[in-house]
């Protein structure tokens, strides 16, 4: 069973970034949004997991060209459908 993991707070707010990605498995997708998309400049690779962003998030903090180009930018819409789509989630705070 997948886990979407859903993030909110920078690497610079709180060392739930590091629990995170520590915690995600193969085939989870793990969602940064709010302030967490700063993580999204330090991403150099994945490790079998997915990661998206929203990308209203992204263009506010002016990050559009610093975002590694795995990473996919989605609505707030695709967020609801990817929180359908994963039976657990988890809220990282």
């Amino acid at each position: 069973m997948t886990t979407l993991h859903i993030l909110s707070q920078s690497p610079q707010q709180s060392n739930c970034f590091e629990r995170c990605l520590s915690s995600i498995k193969e085939n989870d997708t793990l969602l940064l949004i709010e302030n967490a998309v700063y993580a999204a400049t330090k991403i150099k690779q994945t490790k079998g997991f997915e990661i998206y962003t929203i990308e209203e998030d992204v263009k506010i903090r002016g990050l559009q060209n610093k975002i590694h180009p795995t990473i996919k930018l989605i609505s707030y819409a695709q967020f609801v459908e990817l929180s359908i789509q994963h039976p657990l989630s988890i809220h990282w705070k």
